[in-house]
């Protein structure tokens, strides 16, 4: 004996419904997405891929930035060595990057906490 179509209805609205994202939160989703779309495009434009690769694409001069943000590397420790690796790692030869803005710099750096 088949239920009957009252009992199907009741089934599917007592079954647990995922939440629908919150206006903010499809917002921070989509500005997230914005700035690593952009910090891909200034990773080209500043040339890091002259020396560092990304999915098997670039130099390897430097490390290897595929899988970079599985380091846990904080967005101030990333922004920091950016703006002068130097006074992270005395030895570096990356360049420094003083010109790029803060909003270019946070693009950089979640483009770069996205690789995984």
């Amino acid at each position: 004996q088949l239920p009957s179509m009252n009992a199907l209805q009741e089934a599917a609205h007592a079954a647990p419904q995922a939440e629908a994202p919150t206006p903010n939160e499809v917002a921070a989703a989509r500005t997230s997405a914005d700035f690593v779309a952009r910090g891909k495009k200034l990773y080209h434009q500043e040339g890091c891929f002259t020396c560092h690769q990304v999915d098997g694409e670039g130099g390897k001069v430097g490390p290897d930035l595929t899988t970079q943000g599985s380091r846990g590397r904080a967005e101030e420790w990333l922004t920091g060595y950016l703006r002068n690796p130097r006074s992270v790692f005395k030895d570096s030869i990356a360049p420094p990057y003083p010109n790029l803005s803060q909003d270019q710099m946070k693009a950089l750096v979640e483009f770069l906490q996205n690789q995984k």
